[in-house]
């Protein structure tokens, strides 16, 4: 029997703007108002909420899928007890699903009615916030770190996600100092969630996107001028990399060690590091090259020392794979230390150098030994008296 056309469900006028800020956070198209005087809305009805849930768990799986999880990778599987090659619908039987909470509400109209220039009310993170929302207040981050609008809110600063991808926003935006004088850091998070079970797997598809951010705060180190800035970014992305790494290697929680989810900082190793040396700047300059060299001497190590951050990450991943190398064959970590060896074993790959005329003799050739040595000199005193801009002919990074 025909009964007609379906009736289509209908909203009221905020109620749609929500849904469609929603969409346009998912979707990666521009969403976010500026500096618009909105009543803010403190709830909406059934239809509408049915519609933004809907809006948001299709339109975050279908982002978690392009981000990362359509590429063939082996990662671990603790369901299986094994390493498993495949895209992410091929290594885990089920995906998990996307639940939102108070939290992810919170943050649409909050964006939705304040002035993201200067608002007014702060938002805050929300205690019972899930991974959906989390992965939300990711995707908002980053278009507000884009748009050049306030991102410096609770919501973000203490997100678990946010901190691995926005490490360097994030630092430099708190702008108070500590008890001891110090630059403020940022709030310590609990990575462990983000370790295990849909937490573990919604990480394998965020690891190319990550690489991205990691790489792009690499390659913005060399236009800093500011050694409080340098010095923020770089303590930022110490303290998230050390607990990152401290989660993923178990921490005594009786869990299998998930190494393989500091993936992202291997592929964004690779892009930096793995060049023929006429490609590579030709010694630890690039770091530093615009910072301000008239600065007190002990400004200037604190802040030199900061920017080899992320190369000493790069550098833990080298004490991983020396203690992958040694696992017998009939230890129970076995199949997991050679995932790691396998996933990592570019790193101590010799890159092809482009032809060259004169290529820089003390640059090492493998990427980990190249961030061996770029630390040491950036952490060496002799750094401190050259912080000029390289020479003429010489190449940035790519």
């Amino acid at each position: 029997m025909n009964h007609g056309p379906a009736r289509l469900a209908r909203v009221a006028r905020s109620e749609d703007e929500l849904i469609k800020l929603a969409r346009g956070l998912v979707t990666g198209a521009r969403a976010l108002p500026r500096a618009r005087a909105r009543a803010a809305i403190e709830t909406i009805g059934p239809t509408a909420m049915a519609l933004l849930e809907q809006t948001l768990a299709r339109g975050l799986s279908a982002w978690l899928l392009r981000s990362g999880g359509w590429q063939t990778r082996r990662t671990w599987v603790a369901a299986d007890g094994r390493a498993v090659r495949g895209r992410l619908w091929d290594r885990h039987r089920e995906l998990p699903p996307l639940r939102f909470g108070p939290a992810s509400f919170a943050l649409l109209t909050w964006l939705h009615g304040e002035d993201l220039v200067r608002p007014t009310r702060a938002l805050e993170r929300q205690p019972d916030t899930t991974l959906a929302d989390d992965l939300l207040h990711y995707l908002a981050l980053g278009q507000l770190v884009r748009a050049g609008l306030d991102f410096g809110q609770p919501a973000f600063t203490r997100s678990p996600l946010s901190q691995l991808g926005y490490a360097d926003a994030l630092g430099e935006v708190l702008a108070g100092t500590g008890p001891d004088g110090e630059p403020e850091r940022l709030p310590p998070v609990d990575f462990r969630p983000l370790t295990t079970g849909p937490g573990a797997i919604i990480m394998e598809a965020l690891q190319p996107q990550l690489a991205e951010r990691w790489l792009a705060m690499e390659r913005r180190k060399g236009t800093i001028a500011s050694l409080d800035q340098m010095l923020r970014i770089g303590r930022a992305q110490d303290q998230v990399l050390r607990l990152w790494f401290a989660a993923i290697d178990g921490a005594g929680q009786g869990q299998p060690r998930r190494r393989d989810l500091a993936g992202f900082v291997a592929e964004a190793a690779r892009e930096l590091l793995a060049r023929g040396p006429e490609r590579l700047c030709p010694d630890h300059r690039w770091w530093i090259r615009s910072l301000d060299a008239r600065a007190p001497l002990s400004a200037r190590q604190a802040a030199f020392t900061a920017a080899a951050a992320f190369l000493r990450g790069i550098s833990r991943l080298g004490l991983w794979l020396d203690e992958a190398g040694v696992v017998a064959h009939f230890d129970e970590d076995y199949e997991l230390a050679q995932l790691w060896l396998s996933s990592w074993q570019q790193l101590r790959a010799r890159p092809d150098p482009d032809p060259a005329p004169d290529p820089p003799a003390a640059m090492p050739a493998s990427i980990l030994d190249r961030a061996n040595f770029l630390t040491r000199s950036l952490e060496s005193l002799h750094s401190l008296g050259v912080a000029e801009p390289p020479a003429p002919n010489s190449r940035e990074l790519p």
